[in-house]
This record gives C-alpha cells, structure tokens and sequence, in this order.
C-alpha cells in the first residue's frame, strides 16, 4: 500500500518547497524559508502563558518552558485535523513501523534510562560530524555580521540545540569522532551561545559569535589557549533546552520534505537524509533521560521509543534505497510525535 508522505509532520510555516541540502552542507537556502514564515510564530512563543492544570509538578523546573509553549506553535496548527486526514494515530505501545523484509534485523537501541546508554547505535561517527559540519557552515555564514544576524535570530536557537546535542553525545560514544576530546568544551560553548535570550542587535550577536569562534577554532584542530575544558553535566542541565530540541526536531521533519519527497530524491541526497535521521534519533532518545522528567513515565516513552526504532530503520533504508520502507517509518515518526504532543500539551 502506498503511504502518503503528505502526512508527516509539518507546520503552516514549511509549505514553501524545501532546498536540498547534501552531505557537509549548510542549512542556509533552507533556513531562509522557514525563518522568513515563522518569524511571527517563533516571536510569540515565549509569551504564551501556561495551563494550570497541564503543569506536572513531579516534573523537574527547567521543562516549564516546554509546558507554557503552546505545542500546536512548534508542530501543528490543528493537529487533530492532521490526524484525521491520515489515519489513526499510532497507539503508545506500537515499537514503530513495518520491519524489513529479507534483511537482518536492525539492531534495537538502548532507550531505557535504567542503565548507560549505548549511543553508538543511534547514529555513527559521520553522521555526528556531518551534523556539526552541517550547522558550523550555517553559522559561518549567518553570524558573519550583525546585518546577517538580525536576520536569522529566531533560527539560532534550535541550530545551537543541536551542537550541544551531537557534542554531549559525542563525548558519550565509544566511537572516536574527530573532535571527540574536546565534545564537552564544545557543548559548554554553545551553552554559552544561549547564555541569554536572543534578541535582534549587536550585543545578542556577540553573544552568539564569540562562543561560536571557539567551537570553529576547536573543530579546525586550534583549541584556543587558556580554554577551560568542558566538564560533564547531569542530563538534567540539558533539559532547560527542552523547547530548542523539539524545534530541531521539528527542522529535521521539515528538511526531510525536501530531501526524500520522493524517490529521486531521496536517492540523491543519501547521506543528508541520514544525517537527519540520525538527529531525530539522537535527540529522541536524549529526551528520555533522567533529567528531562519523563524517564518513568511510560507513556511517554510509549511514543518516544518508537520514534528512535524508526530513526534506526530511516537511517537503513536510505542505504538500502529503499524508499518505500522509508515513507513508513517516517510516518511513524510523524504519527508518535502528532499523539505525544496532543497527549502532553
């Protein structure tokens, strides 16, 4: 049966046909469509107040911010509508999509937080670099002034999220990435990057840019004297980006419009579609850690572990060019994500 890819997740905001974008290629012809349609979107988030009587307060402090954002502004505008037009959505207890057939089974990752976390199979060393690669040339060019700045601000944010999700991974994996040494200095950068709320003008720029130098100088193998390396956190300190995430995630649904719309070009842009898989793994699995208050909520977990099984199936599809299986499990992905949200708004 041939699934519509209509319904994966996309807001009012990605419409606009999607730039493909390759292996270690910039997100900028991309960014520049989204950024110019959910200026007004993004802007009016952080005022949104909070529901009383959605508030969890087993949950740790730092996912108010997620909780006070109205979900449908980050996901759908009418998610329920969503849903009816393309099914019903899938249960909590679904672990993802059709499974191959006539492959070797796609090995399962560790998702519970009950022990350590095997990260090495969520995404490989490439898929890591080519992520950091990816948003270092998006920034190059969007932070080369303040005139570039202030116009991509609103798109700073989520890019950074995902630094400091790929980087604090990175330091976790058995995998040598090349900057591995140094993937907690870099986390603790971008940390900084998002030290305040940003805002249009010179002062929210250098903010963002001085950080950023020091990343680009590590990545280039030139660590800048007197640097204090990073330190390990506990999840829990990850969490205040609870919002960043879930838009970065939201941008990898988006992109994959774009880059696997169809079987053309998902063929072409292989590795990109991989890369993107692996950040909605990564950051998929991240957010079921302890710290991020969902680790003992099983339904929760329902949706989310599906997610991250899928992300591993997308990831083998690309290289199997199988586009059939891939429209699946994005749809599962898609699905899980649409119920999650209107189940914990």
């Amino acid at each position: 049966m041939t699934v519509r890819f209509a319904h994966v997740a996309i807001t009012l905001a990605s419409l606009a046909c999607v730039a493909s974008i390759g292996c270690g290629g910039s997100y900028d012809k991309e960014e520049e469509t989204v950024r110019k349609s959910t200026r007004n979107v993004d802007s009016s988030a952080d005022d949104a107040e909070t529901d009383g009587d959605k508030v969890r307060p087993s949950k740790p402090a730092a996912l108010a911010m997620i909780d006070r954002l109205p979900h449908e502004k980050i996901w759908f505008d009418n998610p329920l509508a969503i849903v009816s037009e393309s099914g019903a959505a899938a249960s909590p207890t679904e672990t993802g999509g059709t499974p191959d057939v006539g492959t070797p089974e796609t090995k399962k990752p560790a998702a519970s937080s009950s022990g350590p976390v095997d990260w090495d199979t969520i995404a490989t060393k490439e898929q890591v670099e080519d992520e950091m690669n990816a948003v270092r040339a998006y920034f190059t060019e969007n932070l080369a002034s303040v005139t570039t700045y202030n116009t991509s601000y609103l798109e700073v944010a989520p890019n950074v999220a995902s630094i400091i999700a790929v980087s604090e991974v990175a330091s976790r994996m058995k995998a040598e990435v090349a900057w591995k040494p140094h993937a907690l200095t870099i986390r603790t950068l971008a940390q900084a990057m998002l030290a305040d709320e940003l805002r249009s003008g010179a002062k929210s720029w250098k903010q963002a840019k001085e950080p950023f130098d020091k990343i680009v100088a590590i990545l280039d193998g030139k660590p800048p004297e007197g640097l204090e390396p990073g330190k390990p956190v506990p999840y829990e300190d990850l969490a205040v980006y609870m919002t960043d995430f879930m838009k970065r995630f939201k941008k990898s649904e988006d992109r994959m419009q774009g880059l696997a719309g169809g079987e053309g070009a998902f063929a072409k842009n292989k590795d990109a579609v991989k890369r993107e898989s692996a950040v909605i793994g990564i950051l998929g699995l991240l957010i079921m850690q302890e710290g991020f208050g969902y680790s003992d909520d099983e339904q929760f977990k329902g949706f989310a572990k599906p997610v991250v099984a899928s992300s591993a199936k997308m990831i083998k599809a690309a290289d199997a060019g199988d586009f059939g299986v891939f429209e699946i499990e994005m749809s599962t992905v898609s699905k899980n994500c649409t119920t999650c949200h209107m189940t914990f708004r």
